[in-house]
């Protein structure tokens, strides 16, 4: 077959894509107008994840698992977009609550909830939400002050969907606090590990506790959308045979017991959270975070980091993505060191702009470390 008849092929089956990809649409309307009639969010993180799984589980070409997974979490998420877009848009509050309040993704006994605690004390207001993408809306909606979101873990490395919402959403980075995760095998009060037949819990969760989950290979692994979620459920559920990955803060929060404590694969397992607000921070400040958007060009990023090597600044964490609407370019999330009376931040800031396609601020604050 020469190369012309190949790419006729493609040219079919790009055809039939588009087709289905306008049914989906079609259905993800429908969907909406249903959710909006019966009072129910447009996120059904459970679901969303569960359903991805099963899209992967049915490839042939296990080689393909990476591209696919992107593939339907890029349609799941522009399903979603749908959706919201068939809603209209919600409700903005014109103020921010009285005590202001800080939002975080799960529900109580969730590791964002003790990085909440961590940060602003046990006092702060906290507002539980389904998604992650629900907490930065509720910061730019004014109905939180701040939110509290993962960035990246010491074990799994970043967390994909918080770096992708913060490209897609103007909302600012004023502080950071690092929680050290002690996850546990939660269960019901009387039961033991030799009851377990089904472990739920985040994804990275059960990917923290592989050596863990290894040595009991019948044991059916369930992804859930949250930690304490998870615990939530096996509490809900009074089963012995569930158990649940989650923090001792869940554990204490939903009743259960604790059958094998800090189970995961590394003894220096730490999530570094971000906190949000819709406007940027003004105090005291030693860190920045800045998300470039590079040319697809020879040394373009050799280019975009000597500046700060010549300053002699310190660069702390460099994180790639794909750019979500071109294909083969690269969004670029670095964070160095800088103080916010530092005169070299400006300049470097300055040749950024000028050679990159754009160059962001997300932000200046205190890192965990501080003072």
């Amino acid at each position: 077959m020469n190369l012309e008849e190949l790419r006729q092929q493609i040219d079919a089956v790009d055809a039939e894509l588009l087709r289905l990809f306008e049914q989906r649409m079609r259905i993800a309307r429908e969907i909406a107008r249903y959710k909006e009639e019966h009072g129910l969010p447009v996120l059904d993180a459970g679901r969303e994840q569960t359903m991805l799984l099963e899209r992967v589980a049915r490839l042939e070409d296990r080689t393909l698992a990476g591209s696919a997974e992107a593939f339907f979490r890029t349609l799941i998420n522009l399903s979603r977009d749908e959706q919201r877009r068939t809603q209209g848009p919600a409700p903005r509050a014109a103020v921010v609550p009285a005590g202001g309040g800080a939002a975080y993704q799960g529900v109580s006994g969730a590791y964002g909830e003790e990085a909440l605690i961590a940060y602003f004390g046990e006092n702060e207001n906290r507002m539980p939400l389904d998604s992650f993408e629900d907490v930065i809306q509720a910061v730019l909606d004014g109905r939180a002050r701040h939110g509290v979101l993962p960035i990246e873990n010491s074990t799994t490395g970043a967390v994909i969907e918080v770096h992708e919402l913060l490209a897609r959403h103007c909302c600012h980075i004023t502080g950071e606090v690092i929680l050290r995760i002690e996850h546990c095998l939660l269960g019901v009060p009387g039961a033991n590990v030799g009851d377990i037949k089904k472990v739920y819990s985040h994804t990275q969760g059960l990917q923290q506790c592989a050596r863990f989950l290894d040595a009991h290979p019948d044991w059916e692994r369930i992804p859930y959308y949250n930690t304490a979620v998870s615990a939530r459920l096996v509490a809900e559920r009074k089963d012995r045979t569930l158990a649940a990955i989650a923090g001792r803060h869940a554990a204490e929060r939903y009743g259960l017991s604790i059958l094998c404590p800090d189970i995961h694969d590394s003894g220096r397992n730490h999530t570094r959270f971000i906190v949000i607000a819709a406007q940027p921070h003004t105090g005291p400040s030693d860190k920045v975070s800045i998300l470039l958007r590079l040319k697809n060009t020879h040394g373009t990023l050799y280019a975009a980091l000597k500046p700060l090597a010549e300053a002699g600044i310190n660069l702390l964490r460099l994180e790639a993505r794909p750019s979500p609407d071109t294909n083969w370019e690269y969004l670029f999330f670095i964070d160095f060191q800088g103080t916010g009376d530092d005169p070299r931040i400006e300049k470097v800031l300055s040749v950024l702009e000028k050679q990159s396609e754009s160059c962001r601020v997300l932000g200046r604050y205190l890192s965990a470390g501080g003072a």
